[in-house]
């Protein structure tokens, strides 16, 4: 699949629609479009735990990291505020603080198109969530 935008996201398995009716071969592409982005988000969710932050998100897809992203920030704030109460978020917001400052050294890099796109929707989600997490420990 090619996004308007140029992203691109392999398909998990090829469709052949040699002799084949297009209403069936038409729901097998829908059918692989799906698995194909619950695959890639699954990658950018179990990837973003292995990989360094910042590369991790000019490599994958802008829909990726920004859903990634948020997967993990709703389970750091959920175990920041289990494990540790006020002095766990008020932790949790130095890191935020600290993530930002990265994703931002990331802009006056050498970007594609594409990873400079994501790198700013990603840093706009980042001071919206780090402002809520200031407002929680307030």
């Amino acid at each position: 699949m090619i996004s308007g935008e140029g992203e691109k996201i392999e398909f998990v398995k090829k469709i052949d629609p040699k002799d084949r009716n297009v209403e069936f071969w038409m729901g097998d592409v829908e059918r692989q479009m799906i698995a194909s982005v619950r695959n890639v988000i699954h990658f950018g969710i179990t990837d973003y735990l292995e990989r360094e932050r910042n590369d991790w998100i000019v490599y994958h897809p802008g829909q990726i990291v920004l859903n990634s992203g948020q997967v993990h920030w709703t389970a750091d704030v959920e175990k920041a505020l289990l494990e540790g109460g006020l002095d766990g978020i008020t932790t949790y917001w130095k890191f935020l603080q600290d993530q930002l400052n990265n994703s931002v050294m990331l802009v006056r890099k050498k970007l594609s198109k594409l990873a400079r796109v994501s790198v700013n929707a990603l840093i706009v989600i980042d001071v919206h969530a780090k402002d809520v997490i200031g407002t929680l420990v307030e």
